[in-house]
């Protein structure tokens, strides 16, 4: 029977290739972790519990936040203007994240990140679904992940009571009470 192992036991190839898969492991974590606590922030910003604060979550310098109908919000002033707009019109904001695909690069000082989003919104009081995909930059400053750059890729923006979100969701979905249905 032939072995599986690339290496003999023990060998420091082996073990280099362990440690080296292990940080990897450690740096994916920490990559889900960053971008987790960036889209609850601005949740929970743009619903008004909280302020949004920058320093709540790590992200670059030179960070970017890109949205097609959005537009492009850059630095930290930027993405504190997106979160005001953001607040302006939206009541209620929810957002879902599943799919990730984290791509580091060799040497470990860089990362991409592909999010399928699954968005239920209030727009001033009336309830839509926005869904589509988040294409994230990450670069490594010292031992911690940075943000660098969000992109999102919108695949679906419509209303809850019409069309193709009617056609495919239960009546029995809770919205908040400020949410017009």
């Amino acid at each position: 029977m032939a072995s599986d192992r690339r290496y003999p036991p023990g060998d420091a190839t082996e073990l280099e290739a362990c440690d080296h898969r292990l940080a990897l492991l450690e740096d994916r974590r920490d990559i889900e972790d960053a971008k987790l606590r960036f889209v609850e922030s601005f949740d929970k910003a743009t619903n008004g519990s909280s302020e949004f604060a920058a320093s709540d979550f790590p992200i670059a310098d030179t960070f970017s936040w890109t949205g097609e109908q959005f537009g492009i919000y850059e630095e930290v002033n930027g993405l504190n203007r997106l979160v005001t707009q953001f607040r302006d019109a939206f009541d209620m904001s929810l957002q879902y994240l599943s799919l990730v695909n984290i791509v580091i690069e060799p040497g470990r000082l860089a990362a991409s990140g592909t999010w399928l989003v699954w968005h239920p919104l209030a727009i001033r009081g009336e309830p839509w679904i926005l869904a589509g995909r988040y294409h994230d930059g990450f670069i490594r400053y010292n031992t911690t992940w940075l943000v660098s750059s969000v992109r999102l890729e919108l695949e679906l923006l419509v209303p809850w009571r019409t069309g193709w979100a009617a056609e495919r969701f239960s009546d029995s979905w809770k919205w908040p009470p400020n949410v017009n249905l």
